[in-house]
């Protein structure tokens, strides 16, 4: 499995942000700080998600 595909990056991408996300809000109890952490590194990974799916779709060509 590679990730050079950039439609399998932008899955991955998705998945890790998702997974910030619901981390951050798990660790609530431990550190109050950490959702906001989890949600500020899941829009990271959301918009990098966002590019490689641009990279997906600038390939085709519109007729």
């Amino acid at each position: 499995m590679s990730l050079r595909k950039p439609a399998l990056r932008t899955v991955v991408l998705l998945l890790l942000s998702v997974t910030a996300i619901l981390g951050g809000n798990r660790l609530e109890p431990f550190k109050p700080a950490a959702p906001i952490g989890g949600w500020m590194i899941g829009l990271l990974f959301m918009f990098a998600a966002a590019f490689a799916a641009s990279k997906v779709f600038s390939g085709i060509d519109d007729e």
